[in-house]
């Protein structure tokens, strides 16, 4: 005797594929979340961080001095505002007005992290961009093509959110600029 065989029935077929419909639509709405929830949280650390740095950050440049022999830039900074500062972002600028992509961090000082109304002094070494003995303090001068011509610091701040989220490493856009002038040269 010869046995027919049969496949599955529709109706089961149909239950089947709305089993597997429905357990892929959970993991794609479960991951879609955590995504947007980590975007939205990202985004809004970065526009917190970004008022924070605007209304809290105010530093100034009390000196910059040039060691051409170390190759090093010893900045005297004093933070106006009362936030925080974690550290910065050193850069180098040439007199043409080119900023050197040379982002520095610097953490190495003992006074960090720079409360509100403090002072500190640091010391850059700028190794990755050449000797500094390339300089011109003269901003009138039109012939000073490739000369570092002053120094640029971004505050790097750390905060708690105001939804309780730890936002690390927030660099604040605002650049506060040194021009270098010849007695900051040794």
């Amino acid at each position: 005797m010869a046995t027919k065989k049969r496949g599955i029935s529709p109706l089961i077929a149909s239950v089947l594929l709305i089993g597997f419909t429905i357990v892929l639509a959970a993991l794609v709405f479960r991951w879609g979340g955590q995504l947007f929830q980590k975007t939205t949280s990202d985004t809004g650390c970065v526009s917190e961080g970004s008022i924070r740095c605007s209304q809290s950050v105010r530093v100034s440049i009390g000196s910059a001095t040039i060691n051409t022999v170390s190759d090093t830039v010893t900045i005297t900074v004093l933070s106006e505002g009362d936030q925080q500062i974690k550290d910065f972002k050193v850069r180098l600028t040439k007199c043409s007005g080119e900023t050197i992509v040379s982002d520095n961090v610097i953490t190495a000082t003992p006074d960090f992290p720079l409360v509100g109304y403090g002072s500190s002094s640091l010391v850059v070494s700028f190794d990755d961009v050449g000797t500094l003995d390339q300089y011109d303090p003269d901003p009138l001068n039109t012939n000073c093509a490739g000369k570092y011509s002053g120094v640029c610091l971004l505050p790097i701040v750390n905060f708690i959110s105001t939804d309780g989220k730890q936002c690390i490493d927030q660099v604040c856009a605002t650049e506060y600029k040194h021009q270098f002038l010849e007695a900051d040269v040794s």
